[in-house]
């Protein structure tokens, strides 16, 4: 009702929140059915993957396999949130839609990150075969 009785003009304020920090893309190649050397944790109906929030239900980076396709740009760090495989938002998605996400990409792959989470020694979690 309050728009109705505003009379011919009327004023929006619109506010945009700030861009995550450490937004970028990162992109990478790969060959069909090649391992991308990435695992992922957090998700919706999983067990919390940031500590510092509980409540965070992001699709996290888990480990990097040394020298793999996901490993040779250099730019992907451990607890890093993924928000996007391509042209696909993990904004809402469970783990196991991540992976497959992951798992259906081949070619040129291109991942929207931002900073998630500190891991105290990133060496821990760094998978070497």
């Amino acid at each position: 009702m309050a728009l109705k009785n505003s009379g011919k003009h009327l004023v929006l304020t619109i506010r945009h929140e700030p861009q995550p920090k450490g937004l970028q893309e990162v992109y990478f190649s790969r060959r069909p059915n090649q391992p991308i050397g990435l695992n992922i944790c957090g998700g919706i109906h999983s067990p919390p993957a940031n500590m510092n929030d509980l409540t965070d239900e992001g699709i996290f980076i888990e480990k990097i396999e040394k020298d793999s396709v996901a490993d040779e740009s250099g730019k992907l760090r451990i607890g890093m949130r993924i928000l996007e495989i391509n042209d696909d938002s993990l904004l809402g998605c469970k783990q196991i839609e991540a992976a497959n996400l992951f798992r259906k990409a081949d070619g040129t792959i291109r991942l929207l990150v931002c900073d998630g989470f500190n891991t105290i020694d990133e060496s821990v979690s760094i998978f070497y075969p």
